[in-house]
């Protein structure tokens, strides 16, 4: 942030105008759920597939692929399992592929919390940081009543703030909705705490896979509805919302590989120069390829060996491992995501290590 003149308590506006970071819009980490420096709690019922929506997207982004049809930029990721063993976020993760050497699990917040996480996310270079829940972290903080308002206003969104805005981090927080009317739980003082709050219901009594999410915040609000696809291949589908232009190029490629330049400028809504750059940013990423040559472009989505949950990929998923094999009791451990061989017994976890990432 631009610097204060002096000693002065305040800010000119012409100064910070003058800084262009103070013009652009938030980072997005992930599609949809995570913006950096951003307060974001997805609401739910109690097994409604919260945390598995939410693993599925952060082994996406670990490894720098596609979120519901949106590319991700690799990042780097804290994840809180305090509820849960976290064995069963091990093979969830195992599952979905996330990359190990990105996704560093806590499952003890004792004492200080925000200490203790602003040390983790220092020393692992952490984009995003997930807690699953936040009933648990709000009972660290010394909050026994989820409706206490004054408590939670004093203490709790005070330290959440202090946390995104120190550490340059997105926070995504895994919230309970009540029974009666699938609305967030607790205080308001909860919500409104949120920059971004998500409420995730299943409008077909759970008989199908199907999970509509109703969106409200400082950068709009809206509803999209997404589907769980099981299988050999599991993962998640946007089967309602608006795309982003990056996600419309990218569909559009997939359904009808070998286009032009011209085509895509023609048939994909937006005007041309975002179109051209998106296209331009999404080679350099490696996201496309122009297999043509002077007499014209041909663009196809670039294959991976690894599951996007699209119909880019093919082959048996590769999962990339972790080198760390070292038992410890540390609270804090880098996932090692490889394949889990019956015979090789439980995971090990390596003591957390300190981590080099260019991306932030």
């Amino acid at each position: 942030m631009t610097a204060r003149k002096g000693t002065s308590d305040y800010y000119w506006l012409k100064d910070l105008k003058e800084d262009p970071e103070m013009l652009k819009p938030p980072e997005i980490i992930i599609p949809r759920l995570m913006w950096r420096g951003a307060r974001v709690c997805l609401f739910g019922r109690e097994k409604s597939g919260k945390s598995t929506l939410l693993t599925y997207a952060v082994a996406q982004a670990s490894n720098g692929l596609t979120f519901l049809d949106e590319q991700c930029q690799q990042a780097t990721f804290v994840w809180c399992a305090l509820e849960e063993m976290i064995s069963e976020t091990v093979r969830r993760f195992e599952k979905f592929g996330g990359d190990g050497s990105r996704i560093a699990i806590v499952d003890s917040l004792a004492g200080n919390w925000l200490e203790t996480l602003g040390r983790t996310i220092d020393k692992t270079k952490a984009d995003g940081v997930i807690v699953d829940t936040m009933g648990l972290l709000l009972s660290k903080s010394g909050i026994k009543d989820e409706n206490q308002a004054g408590e939670i206003n004093a203490s709790f969104i005070p330290k959440l703030t202090q946390l995104t805005r120190e550490k340059n981090v997105g926070l995504l927080l895994n919230g309970h909705s009540n029974k009666s009317e699938g609305e967030p739980r607790g205080s308001t003082a909860l919500t409104a705490g949120m920059d971004v709050n998500l409420v995730m219901r299943a409008p077909d009594k759970n008989h199908r896979p199907k999970r509509l999410l109703t969106f409200e915040g400082r950068w709009g609000a809206g509803e999209f509805a997404i589907e769980f696809v099981q299988g050999d291949d599991e993962y998640f589908r946007l089967t309602e919302g608006e795309l982003s232009l990056s996600g419309k190029i990218l569909r559009y490629i997939q359904s009808n590989p070998n286009c032009s330049q011209n085509s895509i400028l023609e048939h994909v809504e937006g005007g041309t120069k975002p179109k051209r750059d998106e296209i331009s940013d999404l080679v350099l990423a490696g996201k496309i390829q122009d297999l043509g040559n002077k007499a014209g472009s041909k663009f196809r989505v670039v294959e991976t060996t690894r599951s996007t949950g699209n119909s880019t990929t093919g082959g048996t998923p590769e999962k990339p491992r972790s080198t760390g094999t070292v038992p410890g009791s540390s609270t804090a451990a880098v996932l090692d995501s490889g394949p889990l061989e019956p015979e090789a017994g439980p995971p090990i976890y390596g003591p957390l290590q300190e981590v080099t990432h260019e991306h932030r």
